[in-house]
């Protein structure tokens, strides 16, 4: 009998002193941000004989927990969301150390994501006060150019297009909404029902052409573009009756192999049937952390490495290969 698994565990580090929140890799997969209850944000780095070290830690800007952190593409800026209702900048300085550049105000409850745009010039946030705002960068200030009010509950996440102007979000009342540029605003394009509850994340596929969505429902779904309907995307599969609770995070890896990370303390993988082009479980990693899975992404340069992070206040880095 084949007990070949094809996922192995690569190696781990501690990560926050309090729930390990969010794991993010900059563009080039060389540098791990992470954040968490403990409000710091930590900078990994792997070194000679494969171990990953914390190159930065930087402490002492906010007093509440860092809900998520996120690198801009070209590796200048790093954002992070917090829950005392701000979201902080920092720019990468001369001794290849990040600093604080700005912070950001506005939002009236908990900011839960940031997410840099393709250019690195804009940053959208989002809150528990049910608003996404859109951040414009202009020698080294940021000017709010718009508040976009669509969802009627706490936006739980924010992502750009990989490569176009638009703007996704998901919310605790169990929808996505896609926002495009319209006259110098953004406007509500189109509302995405599929989720029957609260949906926390979704992913991107490789050429943006598709979203994955996942969310308390315990549901993954998949949405691909479509002429026709209003933003382009409608739903082609629901993928039911895998996940046991939450399903907290999704990441599409440039092999086209979809991660999820689960209150179930589980790390599921999924691929793509060449015939029938549906997505199917290929493995399930019991017990990936000791507790809640919080975080999974796939590195964007090494696509077979993936990073999770949980309640247990790990992160491990795993290797793919099926």
């Amino acid at each position: 009998m084949n007990t070949h698994s094809p996922l192995t565990r690569d190696c781990q580090v501690e990560g926050h002193e309090e729930h390990t929140w969010c794991v993010n890799w900059s563009s080039d997969g060389n540098l791990l941000a992470s954040c968490g209850g403990d409000k710091t944000i930590k900078i990994w780095n792997r070194i000679s004989g494969g171990k990953w070290v914390c190159r930065q830690s930087l402490e002492s800007i906010h007093d509440r927990t860092l809900r998520r952190v996120s690198f801009s593409p070209n590796g200048k800026f790093l954002a992070t969301a917090s829950f005392d209702s701000t979201t902080s900048v920092y720019e990468l300085g001369a001794d290849n150390e990040y600093e604080l550049l700005s912070t950001l105000e506005g939002h009236e409850n908990e900011v839960k994501a940031a997410a840099w745009d393709s250019t690195s010039t804009r940053l959208a946030s989002c809150s528990r006060d049910k608003s996404v705002w859109i951040w414009e960068l202009e020698e080294d200030e940021f000017e709010c150019i718009s508040v976009c009010a669509g969802h009627s509950q706490d936006v739980k996440n924010v992502k750009w297009h990989p490569t176009k102007e638009m703007l996704l979000s998901c919310s605790y009342d169990d929808t996505l909404k896609v926002w495009l540029p319209k006259a110098g605003d953004y406007d509500l394009a189109d509302t995405l029902v599929g989720h029957t509850s609260t949906v926390w994340d979704f992913a991107f596929s490789p050429n943006g052409e598709s979203i994955v969505s996942v969310g308390e429902d315990k549901k993954l779904i998949i949405w691909e573009f479509k002429e026709g309907q209003k933003s382009g995307f409608q739903i082609v599969q629901e993928i039911t009756g895998i996940h046991s609770r939450s399903i907290y995070s999704v990441s599409w890896s440039r092999n086209n192999v979809i991660a999820t990370g689960c209150a179930d303390n589980c790390l599921r993988i999924f691929v793509q049937d060449p015939t029938t082009r549906q997505f199917v479980l290929a493995h399930t990693e019991h017990n990936a952390h000791n507790t809640d899975l919080n975080s999974v992404a796939w590195n964007p340069t090494q696509p077979n490495l993936l990073v999770t992070a949980g309640d247990d206040e790990v992160i491990r880095f795993w290797v793919y290969n099926p």
